[in-house]
């Protein structure tokens, strides 16, 4: 097979697997973003929102850190305001990124130019929710020295971060029937000693982000608020404490 042949199969193969993740993300559609996160989309006194085509930032007077989300898979990134806007009210920048065909496995450098464009911010972390933690996880990886820590949200690494120096922070709803306890106890190895793992009681797996039920998921006793605000708590410790 000649040099042209391959490159040729290559793309085909490529072109193949785009469009079978185009055809999923039509089918199994999005999780929207319900009403009571987009009332979190506009300017507070302490608070400034920006919303551009790659992210959406929440900007507060007074900056005591900067935290990058990476949703999970097909959320609407907006539905997790309500998490993100409370922890821009405890002074931490945040921001949520848009990912292809909402997918973060399809731009795990999706932070990447983020840190630049708010210089005010010191220390930096970053985090994701299932798929986006897995996503995060890969990201820093590579740049531990831009990073103080990373938080996964009802997910896990599947990377060695054992002795990447990072804080890291790890919680889960205990009604979550979607994380795969296996892999995510395996993931907890991976991890740096003194990692912090929260559980939050009666929480599941999709209410961190403000987007409705997902299908197979467990009932969560926590309403999306409850359970963003519990989270973002968590996260708000781990940065300023």
């Amino acid at each position: 097979m000649d040099k042209r042949h391959k490159w040729l199969m290559a793309t085909l193969a490529i072109l193949g697997a785009t469009a079978l993740i185009c055809a999923l993300a039509f089918i199994l559609g999005t999780h929207k973003a319900d009403a009571d996160a987009m009332m979190y989309l506009t300017d507070t006194d302490w608070v400034t929102v920006e919303q551009h085509d790659d992210m959406i930032a929440f900007i507060p007077e007074e900056v005591q850190g900067g935290f990058i989300l990476y949703p999970e898979d097909r959320v609407e990134p907006a539905a997790y305001a309500p998490m993100l806007s409370e922890l821009a009210h405890g002074n931490i920048l945040c921001v949520v990124v848009r990912m292809p065909m909402g997918f973060p496995g399809l731009d795990v450098d999706a932070a990447e130019g983020i840190r630049e464009r708010y210089p005010q911010v010191e220390n930096w972390y970053i985090g994701g929710h299932g798929a986006g933690a897995e996503a995060a996880a890969d990201y820093v990886s590579g740049h531990t020295a831009d990073f103080k820590g990373l938080v996964l949200l009802a997910g896990y690494s599947k990377v060695d971060l054992k002795y990447s120096g990072l804080e890291v922070l790890t919680v889960y709803g205990d009604r979550d029937k979607i994380l795969n306890k296996g892999r995510y106890e395996k993931g907890l190895a991976r991890l740096p000693e003194g990692y912090d793992e929260d559980v939050l009681e009666g929480g599941n797996h999709a209410y961190f982000a403000s987007c409705g039920e997902m299908p197979g998921d467990g009932e969560s006793f926590l309403s999306p608020y409850v359970q963003g605000k519990a989270a973002a708590q968590a996260i708000w410790d781990l940065i300023v404490e």
